[in-house]
């Protein structure tokens, strides 16, 4: 909530807070109402990519099943980025000893004109036809406490 606000002091009573004006431009209930437009322009524009079932709202990638262990993995990152490094690390060193395909799809993940980049990546991975259990968009360089059940 942003609130505009003054402080006075009187000697009888101490500090007093006084409320000037409040901008409901950052209320939760205006972010909130924000979410519901955009989610039911989403539901209105992609019917064949999203649909709301009650009170949940379902997409293509929430029907589609998960393999337990994901083992063919596309990967889209930076090869020099540290947090690159640390994801191919560990999944290659985990604990449990796991077997991974990786496929790297190399794109810078921020700057100018990243979109694209990464745009680009996503359309090379659904041409190549294969098979993934899943895409990882590599940014972060604190991988190591995601993965820590590694």
């Amino acid at each position: 909530m942003l609130v505009n606000v003054r402080v006075e002091f009187k000697g009888t009573y101490g500090f007093k807070l006084v409320l000037l004006d409040i901008d409901a431009n950052y209320t939760l209930g205006n972010l909130e109402r924000q979410r519901r437009e955009t989610l039911l322009r989403l539901v209105n524009e992609n019917p064949d990519a999203i649909r709301k079932v009650g009170d949940e709202y379902k997409t293509r990638n929430k029907v589609l099943g998960l393999n337990k262990v994901l083992q063919s993995i596309a990967v889209i990152g930076s090869q020099n980025s540290e947090g690159f490094t640390d994801f191919v690390h560990t999944l290659h060193s985990n604990n449990f000893k796991y077997t991974f395909a990786i496929n790297v799809y190399h794109s810078s993940v921020q700057g100018a004109g990243v979109e694209n980049e990464l745009v680009g990546r996503l359309v090379d991975i659904f041409n190549s036809k294969i098979p993934y259990d899943c895409v990882v968009i590599v940014r972060a360089v604190v991988l190591k406490q995601i993965f820590k059940f590694c």
